[in-house]
């Protein structure tokens, strides 16, 4: 994410503007997709897997904004088997794996490109590129379905040259919505009309925030390019609700299985809590039961099967350390202490299965 609060979070500085309804319209619609799939062209990809956790500690990721010396040392003693840092390269040296990630524009072009990009291609090899930060988001990279459509062909393309075995994944939307699966569903139609091909999606990226879609108001808003006065109307006491956080996780999977992606990996690359209501012990305890969900959550049915059907391969809390969404960081700025969400942190990854 990038830091606006206007969107849902990054590393720019933020300006989020955190955005209700029930999860049944979600429900429902992702039942609708699954009962009326012959309408729906399934894609077919390679089985070959993207990305299989060996332990449950490879799950575990982070959100690092600053990255100096003191955030690697973090990293390892917090405990964390990869970061992103919303940018191509790391700014730290660390044996920690590190996720790239191009941002696009509206306009369907990307950065960085050229021989900034072939040199941080080479600095990760094999690596999983995500293309575009909460593309559905006005104040983050904002593109409209063409113009992501756009830059991940072409980014693919350019990568693809330098490192013939990197993967892709597609930028995160900041929640799960029927708004957002349609703005995906209008990415996916637009890059088969236009190359000919299923979009080639190796690995599947969300974030999942709580928080209201609602055109020219505080939130979240409605996605790039999208006509609509609002979507899910959560209000600020939902911020924090493990329910909609499971359903929208199980909303999304359903969504992936009825076109043909159950067999990628799915990674939440952001979550946390980013309103400012909500004190220390209440944070712990929301990352305590989003974790905890996160590392036991399997189905039958929608889950990945090469992981043990289940559902998340991966997930990463916002943020390390962040000074304009406190809430959320694990780590005091003033005194590098850990927080009690930071606390917990380091509870749960030392509990996790190596």
């Amino acid at each position: 994410m990038d830091t606006s609060l206007c969107g849902t979070c990054c590393p720019d500085p933020k300006t989020r503007v955190i955005k209700f309804a029930g999860f049944a319209a979600l429900t429902a619609f992702v039942l609708m997709v699954v009962g009326f799939c012959n309408g729906i062209t399934l894609i077919s990809f390679s089985s070959e897997a993207a990305f299989v956790p060996k332990n449950h500690r490879e799950r575990f990721g982070l959100g690092v904004i600053y990255q100096t010396v003191e955030d690697d040392r973090l990293l390892k003693h917090l405990g964390a088997s990869w970061y992103l840092n919303w940018a191509a390269e790391p700014e730290i040296h660390t044996e920690v794996r590190f996720w790239p990630m191009l941002r696009v524009r509206q306009d369907g072009t990307y950065h960085p490109t050229g021989q900034v990009l072939k040199r941080a291609v080479e600095k990760s090899p094999g690596a999983v590129w995500i293309i575009g930060n909460e593309p559905d988001i006005a104040e983050q990279d904002g593109a409209p379905p063409l113009a992501l459509a756009i830059a991940f062909h072409d980014a693919r393309e350019e990568i693809l040259r330098w490192d013939s075995t990197a993967q892709f994944a597609i930028g995160a939307v900041g929640m799960v919505s029927p708004l957002r699966l349609s703005y995906l569903d209008i990415t996916l139609g637009i890059y088969r009309q236009r190359y000919g091909r299923d979009m080639p999606i190796d690995v599947w990226t969300i974030h999942q925030y709580i928080l209201p879609e609602q055109k020219n108001a505080w939130g979240i808003g409605i996605p790039t390019g999208l006509e609509a006065d609002y979507g899910e109307m959560y209000v600020a006491k939902n911020h924090n609700a493990i329910r909609y956080f499971q359903q929208g996780i199980e909303a999304f999977r359903g969504w992936m299985a009825a076109r043909g992606f159950r067999g990628k990996p799915l990674i939440v690359t952001e979550f946390g809590l980013l309103l400012p209501s909500f004190t220390a012990a209440e944070t712990a305890a929301y990352l305590e039961k989003t974790v905890s969900y996160l590392l036991s959550a399997q189905d039958n049915n929608l889950g990945y099967p090469a992981d043990k059907n289940y559902l998340v391969q991966g997930f990463a809390w916002f943020a390390l350390r962040d000074p304009l969404f406190e809430t959320g960081t694990l780590v005091q700025l003033s005194t590098s202490r850990l927080t009690l969400a930071g606390q917990r942190w380091r509870e749960l990854y030392n509990e996790a299965d190596e």
